[in-house]
């Protein structure tokens, strides 16, 4: 069976690993941000619809991959989990990443604002281990005990991906 949790901050790339990864070894891909928010960006669903939501999906499937961290969610995601892989990229890169995602989103009529935008790079930007959401990955990997793949850049990723 192949149970893949993939994590990291916003811009890290968690969407784009998670289809090639979806692609590669012919399994579903679940994106927690696709339930999480009602509006993207915008709007944030029930908490009961988006564990109701999530619960259906991993009763639905045998093998999966589920990208995205939400401390509320991912508790049982990490239990069930036999594959977890952290995104841990350059911060300067995952805030380009951010950026050119608010004109994309722009185009597409999302509500997210250049404030917003420049609120997530500030978060992205000040977390460092010891503080901020990568305190917030490390402590529920920790919590769960579990074993972790980390790639901090687009070499290992690309050696990650070849050799699976």
């Amino acid at each position: 069976m192949t149970k893949i949790f993939i994590i990291g901050l916003s811009g890290s790339g968690k969407t784009r690993l998670a289809k090639k990864l979806s692609k590669k070894l012919k399994i579903p891909h679940f994106d927690i941000d696709e339930i999480y928010w009602k509006r993207k960006w915008c709007e944030i669903n029930d908490k009961s619809f988006i564990k109701s939501e999530l619960d259906i999906f991993l009763n639905d499937n045998k093998n999966w991959i589920i990208e995205g961290v939400y401390t509320d969610f991912v508790d049982k995601v990490l239990k069930l989990s036999d594959k977890i892989i952290w995104l841990d990229f350059n911060r300067n890169l995952m805030s380009f990443r951010i950026f050119i995602r608010y004109f994309i989103d722009k185009k597409k009529n999302q509500c997210s604002t250049l404030f917003d935008t420049l609120k997530l790079i500030k978060i992205v930007r000040k977390s460092k281990p010891k503080i901020g959401s990568y305190l917030e990955h490390e402590n529920l990997l920790k919590k769960h005990n579990k074993d972790f793949i980390k790639l901090k850049n687009k070499k290992e990723l690309k050696k990650y991906l070849k050799n699976i």
